[in-house]
This record gives C-alpha cells, sequence and structure tokens, in this order.
C-alpha cells in the first residue's frame, strides 16, 4: 500500500510535524491522549454534565427493551437487548449493544472541543468492519444534561444517503432509564429502546473486534505492538481508504489527502498533489486491512503509527499518516509514508 518507512518518518519529524504534528521519535508508536477527556467541554455545560453522568456507568451493563419501532423489527423486539459501558477512556465513551447472539454494534461518543460526536461501529464475527460502520453524528446545540441529539452528518449521508436525515437521541429519563433512539425527519421511521439502570446485569461478552489484536503472540514475546480504536472520525479515514483500495479507485483514493498532501512509498520519488496522486494509486485492489497502534492529536493536526495486512490479522508492513481537519470538520490525509516489513 501507500502509506511511510518508520526510519524516514523519525528522521523527518520536522516534516511530519509541519504538515500534522509529531510524536516522540525515540522509535515508540506515540501513545493515545489520555488527557483530553470532558476537560474538552466547559465543565459547566450541559454537555459536560451529560458526559459525566455516563461516565458514572462505566464498567456496568444494563438489560432493556424496544419501546417504539416503525416499521416493527421483529429482530429485535424479540431479542435480549444489552447495554455495556465498556471504556470510558480520554476523550471518547464506547458502549456495545448486543443484540441477542450479534455482538456487531458499539456506539462510540466522541468528546469534541465544540461538542460530543455519535458513531455507530459495526463489526463481522471475524472483527472487520461492515460495510456500512462509524455512520452517524454531531450535536449541534448544548442540549441538556439528560439529553442530547445527533443530526445525521456529512459522512452518514454519503454513505446511506437514505439516513441523511437521520437525528438519534440519548438520554438519561425519569425513573432510572437510558434511552437510544432514532428518528427519520420527513418520515415515520422510528426507533425506541429503554435500558433499566436500577438494574445492572453482568456484563456481556466482548463486542465483535475487540478480541481481534493483530500479532498478539508477536505482541506477547516483544515483536510488535498491538491495535488501538481510534477516534472515529480518524477511523472513518482509515475505513475509506481500505475500501478504496480494494475497489481499486484511485479517485476516492486521491480524494481522502488534502490537495497539497504527499505520499511518500519506499524506492519511488516523493508524490504531491492530487493529479500525482491519482497516478500513484493507479494500480491498487485487494483485501487491505489497517491497523492503528498509536495516535496522537492537537487541535485540528493528528499522526496515526499503524501495520497494513492483506486478508489476514498478520501485518506485512507499518505506516505513518499524518491528517488535518479542514474547516467544515473533515480529517484528511497530508502525508503517507510506509514500508514493509522485509
Amino acid at each position: 500500500m501507500s502509506l511511510g518507512a518508520r526510519k524516514l518518518a523519525l528522521s523527518a519529524c520536522g516534516f511530519v510535524f509541519a504538515v500534522a504534528g509529531c510524536g516522540p521519535t525515540g522509535g515508540e508508536a506515540p501513545e493515545r491522549n489520555e488527557d483530553a477527556s470532558d476537560s474538552r467541554l466547559a465543565s459547566e455545560s450541559p454537555r459536560a454534565a451529560f458526559i459525566e453522568s455516563l461516565r458514572t456507568l462505566c464498567g456496568q451493563a444494563f438489560e432493556g427493551s424496544v419501546t417504539e419501532s416503525v416499521p416493527p423489527d421483529p429482530a429485535f423486539e424479540a431479542a435480549r437487548l444489552v447495554m455495556h459501558v465498556r471504556s470510558c477512556e480520554g476523550s471518547e465513551i464506547r458502549i456495545p449493544f448486543h443484540v441477542g447472539d450479534d455482538r456487531s454494534r458499539t456506539w462510540v461518543i466522541g468528546i469534541e472541543e465544540d461538542g460530543l460526536h455519535l458513531a455507530h461501529d459495526h463489526r463481522h464475527d471475524d472483527g472487520t468492519h461492515d460495510a456500512v460502520t462509524l455512520y452517524g453524528g454531531g450535536t449541534q446545540g448544548e442540549g441538556s444534561a439528560d439529553r442530547q441529539e445527533f443530526p445525521a452528518d456529512a459522512y452518514t449521508a454519503g454513505l446511506v444517503p437514505a439516513a441523511s436525515t437521520n437525528v438519534w437521541t440519548l438520554a438519561f429519563v425519569p425513573g432510572g432509564s437510558f434511552v437510544y433512539a432514532l428518528r427519520r425527519e420527513g418520515t415515520e421511521r422510528s426507533f425506541r429502546a429503554e435500558f433499566d439502570l436500577a438494574n445492572p446485569i453482568s456484563p456481556p461478552p466482548l463486542p465483535w473486534g475487540a478480541e481481534v489484536q493483530p500479532s498478539e503472540s508477536r505482541a506477547a514475546s516483544g515483536q510488535g505492538p498491538t491495535a488501538i480504536d481510534l477516534p472515529a472520525p480518524l477511523a472513518r479515514v482509515l475505513r475509506a481508504y481500505e475500501v478504496a483500495w480494494a475497489a481499486g479507485d484511485p479517485d476516492a483514493l486521491t480524494a481522502l489527502f488534502t490537495e497539497d498532501g504527499f505520499v511518500l512509498r519506499p524506492r519511488h520519488e516523493p508524490v504531491r498533489g492530487h493529479g500525482r496522486i491519482r497516478e500513484s494509486y493507479a494500480s491498487t485492489g485487494g483485501n487491505l486491512r489497517l491497523f492503528a497502534y498509536g495516535v496522537e492529536r492537537s487541535g485540528d493536526l493528528a499522526t496515526i503509527v499503524g501495520g497494513y495486512a492483506y486478508g489476514t490479522n498478520d501485518p506485512v508492513g507499518k505506516f505513518v499518516l499524518t491528517l488535518r481537519r479542514g474547516s467544515e470538520g473533515t480529517w484528511r490525509i497530508s502525508a503517507d509514508i510506509d514500508n514493509g516489513n522485509r
């Protein structure tokens, strides 16, 4: 794939910092920024209070049921529903949503400077992403300490056009319940599930994907790192890269880059700008999988260190991506550096 030689990335730290910030240069992948928690939000804001209420549930699981579904969805209505507030690290809260034995769904609530973001992480039982995943939206107002709404964003509209008018709601309701709800503006489409917070249950098995760590045996022997979950807005970039690569679509790959982006490949001259990037991706295709080992963010700049594989969980190479967030909120690659493990 077209992503960066670790030696090159580390020796060119000044360049990497210039385009998207630079992580540690001592040979270790950058660690997750755990300092960026709800301090991103004004401490007295309703959004901060909402997040604090969610954090009090961390580690607990709760059973629920469907209270509204238009049209009816027998698969949900007949199944045991469980939400598990599994992780509250840093600037993200992850809540697996189990429907019977189906462990494919996780709600991901991200905490940003300008509000909250909800994404739906959908996986297959082998840990790979579903074709429709990471859709959702961001808050557009303060909401309240008990209720936050998430209108669909542009990424979601492009991925699932019919969902472009979706509005998701997360809410605490009197009586000790938590609500996950969906309405589709301009239609009758709606869904609502309520979970009983007064009666915690034993945590369910891990969601699909959480058990799949690339090169676990190599990591255990000190030969390589394990993967981490990226914040949803950055995970979208890697997922879009995988999809475009598999489709052999140079236009879609090029669109993931800033106009002045770089591609730095082993034994190739540096490539810069959309025209040259499109040419460099003329011959792509295959079941590419990308894994993040570390990430650092500072405002509108981010750096991801990771590995890549083809059709397996065993990476055959590594990469460094630097990214920049545009004024419209979309993250794009400003430099893509890679090399193989051999």
